[in-house]
């Protein structure tokens, strides 16, 4: 057998074209990056992203401000009585972790807490109404009480006496008249809306609809308290400051002014009273 002895030729190579890459965007498409629309930014018409689309640093500094002198107005006009009850019958924190990634043993303590809770709110039903009852009761004491104190000579004639011993009526009968539909409504509290409204109060502490529900929930006591403090000033005034007729012909002689200030100390308070009861009967309602 014979070999084929005529010499190998090799096939040329061919080269591709040279490749020329233009500066547009279409022979090699940039990749498609996935985007979450939790990350994306908004592209306004012109081009540019908008960073500021879901920001308001006015707006949010400015609702800042405004919760901090609500809740500054409301715990004045409750005398402090909010912040204590709520750090007293408040829902404890433990109680209101999530249950998003709990083990066997978690679940068993979060259905533990929960009965938990649900006793201390039927305890803080009954502290509560007995709070109200306490404010029914000794607002009845300073309605007569307040007006006894303008039979002491000089009261009526000093504008200070009058205007405190004047107030002191006015927020025992406000008083009076919360406490008597609060606990007319008193079975309200036992609902599982109520209840739900305390839970909600007792996580976000720092919200308006939280310092709402522990300003109304006190509000009968509170009404006593600032109806036992004016009544407090009405004697401490009398007691140290000279009402004769002498002095009091010189507070009369600046009626004018002193007549103004009273008429408009009492309509503020007397509006301000009438809201807060509006309120309460809508919070129990």
């Amino acid at each position: 057998m014979q070999l084929d002895q005529r010499p190998f030729k090799t096939q040329p190579i061919s080269r591709p074209p040279p490749l020329h890459i233009s500066q547009s965007s279409d022979v090699y498409p940039p990749p498609s990056i996935p985007v979450s629309s939790t990350s994306a930014i908004p592209i306004s018409p012109s081009g540019q992203g908008n960073l500021n689309s879901n920001t308001n640093p006015v707006g949010s500094t400015n609702n800042v401000y405004t919760l901090a002198l609500y809740k500054l107005v409301m715990t004045g006009l409750a005398l402090g009585l909010d912040r204590l009850v709520c750090r007293n019958m408040a829902l404890p924190f433990i109680a209101l972790s999530g249950t998003d990634r709990l083990a066997p043993m978690d679940v068993r303590n979060r259905a533990l807490d929960v009965s938990a809770g649900d006793n201390q709110w039927s305890k803080n039903v009954d502290r509560i109404t007995r709070m109200w009852a306490i404010a029914f009761t000794g607002c009845m004491l300073v309605v007569p009480l307040s007006l006894a104190l303008f039979q002491i000579n000089g009261v009526g004639d000093n504008v200070y006496t009058r205007t405190t011993a004047l107030s002191a009526f006015l927020t025992s009968c406000a008083g009076l008249v919360s406490s008597s539909w609060y606990i007319f409504n008193r079975s309200r509290l036992r609902t599982r809306g109520m209840k739900e409204e305390w839970t909600k109060a007792s996580r976000s502490r720092g919200t308006r609809a939280s310092i709402d529900f522990w300003v109304l929930l006190t509000a009968p006591i509170s009404c006593l308290a600032r109806s036992a403090v004016f009544c407090l000033a009405t004697i401490c005034i009398v007691v140290w400051m000279d009402t004769a007729s002498g002095d009091s012909s010189a507070v009369g002689g600046k009626s004018g002014t002193s007549a103004t200030m009273t008429a408009v100390f009492v309509t503020v308070l007397i509006i301000g009273e009438t809201i807060q009861i509006f309120r309460g009967m809508g919070f129990l309602d």
